[in-house]
């Protein structure tokens, strides 16, 4: 009896150590090891805000009165640039944008800024337009007089030819203040790439 009373201390003695074990093991925490912090050339680069143009915009015809001084005493012009000194008395805030591709002008009319150019059609002569819409879905431009109000749609094709062979990828910004290069970059930034942006040239008066 004796025998059976020691076993049963034992025994009871022998649980509670090994319960007092696993306890003990199950709080213990896992100690953290000392990470070093990443280099710059280890880091990932930060995520750039993505620019792009929208798929199309529009500009009416009552947002233009400021180019209406242009298209009723300006029409015979041979260059775009002769705009900037023929206007000097009428016109307050003009600039002329060089370096422009097509991208630029879209940025220009999503602005609501209405890029003034000078092209010369298969049928000979140079004419002067508003740029005031474009459509990326039918891969068209629309052009407008806002004196007349005559409209004219191009492919995009056909609007770069006439206008590299009228006034060379540049173009006139007539608007309510004078537009610096700095601010002529920073609207195009919204939607264009910093590199392409950098390439466009602006003579404001």
């Amino acid at each position: 009896m004796r025998n059976d009373s020691v076993g049963l201390v034992l025994t009871l003695a022998l649980c509670l150590i090994l319960m007092s074990c696993g306890t003990s093991t199950r709080n213990q925490r896992m100690p953290i090891p000392d990470v070093p912090p990443s280099s710059p050339e280890t880091s990932s680069p930060p995520t750039s805000t993505a620019v792009s143009l929208p798929q199309r915009a529009n500009i009416d015809f009552s947002g233009l009165r400021l180019l209406e001084i242009i298209f009723k005493t300006q029409l015979n012009v041979t260059r775009i640039d002769d705009l900037y000194a023929t206007t000097r008395r009428e016109i307050s805030n003009l600039s002329v944008v060089s370096n422009c591709n097509l991208d630029v002008l879209k940025g220009f009319v999503a602005t609501s800024w209405a890029p003034v150019v000078l092209l010369v059609p298969p049928t000979g002569g140079r004419h002067l337009w508003a740029v005031i819409g474009y459509d990326d879905a039918t891969k068209q431009i629309l052009l407008g007089n806002p004196v007349t109000r005559v409209t004219r749609s191009l492919v995009y094709a056909d609007f770069e030819k006439e206008w590299q062979t009228g006034s060379a990828r540049k173009c006139v910004l007539v608007t309510p203040g004078k537009l610096s290069e700095e601010r002529v970059h920073s609207t195009l930034g919204k939607y264009l790439p910093s590199a392409q942006v950098a390439q466009v040239g602006v003579r404001s008066r």
